[in-house]
């Protein structure tokens, strides 16, 4: 196994760990942009989980500038946790086979973390990509971003992961304290590492873009599908809840986040098409927060899930219909009034 390391008679400072599975169409532009960077104490370790494609032919090119590790596909979270238990760096940082890190990603995280001890993961912003690389408006959005830092990550990740992967350094012993990446999630398994990290250390982050996020062909509903996203994210809150079990002011905390979550993952159900776990988590999420019950746009997608969208629609037409008329017979009877 060779290492790669400006300064060879050392360890590295940091430990770049890359997981991939069949990534041939993206693997080399991941792996350029990490030897690219303008900080160069680092290690590349790059774990092929299982590829069938060319990617081990495209990696073995690198020769000694990367460490190629191979293993039975056993997901991504098995395949980081590999990575992690080869590294040697006093810092990790992970990057996904088909994102991008931007050239100073790492000596803007490095300095970062060498002047605040306490800081125990440190992330930025992310640009979103297309297949081809050029960067795209999100729902609106240019780019992954948050500006929380400090000890008020928790309660914001608790409700939603705004911590872009590729954008994630760690100190190395964060995972002595909080153990490894849950290998029984997948597609949430970053999001309850970083809630896990958060519980125990300040989190810092860097207000600019650091990477690039690709968004890839399948669709977000598709993704929901294969992973079953609304039943993994209920699970990585009700996890990140059992540490708020010893402090009691925060139990209203967690019931919002068990809320918000059975919410969340009703609607999704709904738009995947999936009534009954629809009903189920908006269920679970009404006896958590009743309010649902007189929110107006809760109350149009209770009536989807409950009736069915074609009747719920053709009710909400009615409703408009007898509305304009009553509206025009009551501006007809004014004018007559007034006349």
């Amino acid at each position: 196994m060779v290492r790669i390391s400006c300064c060879k008679q050392k360890m590295p400072k940091v430990s770049v760990i890359i997981p991939v599975y069949n990534g041939e169409r993206f693997i080399a532009q991941a792996v350029d942009s990490v030897l690219n960077q303008t900080y160069r104490d680092f290690e590349l370790i790059v774990v092929d989980d299982g590829s069938t494609d060319k990617t081990a032919e495209i990696l073995k090119s690198y020769g000694s500038q990367i460490i190629y590790i191979y293993q039975p596909n056993r997901e991504r979270s098995a395949a980081r946790n590999t990575g992690i238990r080869h590294a040697q760096g006093e810092y990790l940082a992970f990057l996904d086979a088909d994102d991008v890190w931007l050239p100073h990603k790492l000596q803007r995280q490095v300095q970062l973390l060498d002047q605040a001890s306490e800081v125990g993961l440190v992330y930025g912003w992310a640009y979103f990509i297309d297949e081809t690389g050029q960067r795209v408006n999100l729902s609106g959005k240019e780019m992954l971003c948050s500006f929380e830092s400090g000890t008020r990550v928790f309660e914001p990740l608790l409700f939603e992961n705004v911590i872009a992967s590729p954008t994630v350094m760690i100190r190395r012993h964060c995972i002595d304290t909080v153990g490894f990446f849950d290998e029984s999630m997948t597609y949430t398994e970053d999001w309850d590492m970083w809630l896990r990290i958060a519980v125990h250390y300040k989190v810092g982050i860097i207000n600019e873009p650091l990477a690039c996020y690709r968004i890839n062909g399948d669709s977000l509903l598709e993704n929901w599908k294969k992973y079953d996203v609304p039943s993994g994210r209920i699970r990585v809150v009700k996890k990140a809840c059992t540490s708020l079990k010893d402090h009691p002011e925060l139990r209203s905390l967690r019931r919002k986040a068990l809320a918000h979550s059975y919410w969340w993952s009703a609607v999704a159900s709904h738009r995947m098409g999936h009534r009954g776990n629809a009903l189920k988590y908006g269920l679970c999420a009404l006896v958590r927060n009743p309010r649902l019950m007189v929110d107006k746009h809760a109350i149009a997608i209770w009536m989807d899930i409950v009736i069915g969208k074609s009747i719920s629609n053709t009710l909400r037409t009615l409703r408009r219909r007898i509305m304009r008329l009553d509206f025009q017979e009551y501006s007809s009877n004014k004018s007559s009034n007034d006349n």
